[in-house]
C-alpha cells in the first residue's frame, strides 16, 4: 500500500468556477472524449453519486493534473463507444484508444507517487476513475481490486498525522471521497450493475 504525503496546492480545491475552455487537451481526439465525458458520462455518474464531485471538482483538478485528465479521457472515450455499440467487442479501435489513455493515466500517476508531489486526493480520484473504467468494462474484479486498493489508501490516510488531517487537502477527501469509497464498499455489487444499466444499456 503506498502511502502518500499531502502536499497539494491549495487552490486545487478552491471553489472557484472553471474554465475549462482554457485546459482543453489540445488534440482534438482528446477533447472530443474530454467534453463527451463534461456532457454526459459526468452528469450520468453525478445521478447516482455526489453530483458536485462529478460535473466540477474532478473537471477542476484536471486543470492541473495529467493522470486524471487521461483518465477522464479514457472513461469518455470508453462510454462513448459503448452507447454508439451497445458491445465492448464491436468497436475494438477505440477500445484501444481508451485504454491507451487509461495508461496514460496510470503512468503520470506512478510519476508522481515517487515524487515529491504525492497527493491523497489525485491517487483517489485516480482509483475512482479506474474503478468506473473497470465496472463500464464489466471487469467487475479488477473494479473491486481498485476499491479495495482505494480503501486502504484511506485506511493508511486516516492514521496519519493530525496536521495533514486539516488541510484543505483533507477536507476534500473526507467531505468529497471518503462518503463515497464508503458507500461504494457497502454497495459495490449493487452500484456495479446499476452503472452498467444507466451507462451501457440505458432504457
Amino acid at each position: 500500500t503506498v502511502m502518500c504525503r499531502v502536499a497539494p496546492p491549495p487552490s486545487l480545491y478552491s471553489m472557484a468556477s472553471l474554465n475549462l475552455a482554457a485546459v482543453l487537451p489540445q488534440d482534438s481526439q482528446e477533447r472530443h472524449h474530454f467534453i463527451f465525458f463534461e456532457q454526459y458520462t459526468a452528469l450520468e455518474f453525478a445521478g447516482y453519486f455526489d453530483t458536485d464531485l462529478w460535473t466540477r471538482l474532478i473537471l477542476q483538478m484536471s486543470r492541473t493534473q495529467p493522470a486524471i485528465r487521461h483518465a477522464i479521457v479514457a472513461l469518455g472515450s470508453l462510454h462513448e463507444n459503448l452507447q454508439a455499440c451497445d458491445n465492448i467487442a464491436h468497436a475494438p479501435s477505440t477500445t484501444i484508444y481508451s485504454l491507451q489513455h487509461y495508461n496514460k493515466a496510470v503512468l503520470h500517476l506512478q510519476r508522481q507517487l515517487s515524487s515529491s508531489q504525492q497527493s491523497i486526493a489525485v491517487t483517489l480520484t485516480c482509483c475512482l476513475l479506474f474503478i468506473c473504467f473497470e465496472a463500464l468494462q464489466r471487469d467487475y474484479v479488477t473494479a473491486l481490486t481498485q476499491l479495495k486498493k482505494g480503501l486502504n489508501i484511506l485506511c493508511n490516510w486516516k492514521t496519519a498525522g493530525r496536521t495533514a488531517l486539516l488541510s484543505p487537502e483533507a477536507r476534500f477527501v473526507r467531505e468529497n471521497l471518503l462518503p463515497l469509497y464508503v458507500h461504494l464498499d457497502i454497495q459495490a455489487t449493487t452500484v456495479f450493475i446499476v452503472v452498467d444499466r444507466l451507462i451501457v444499456h440505458p432504457q
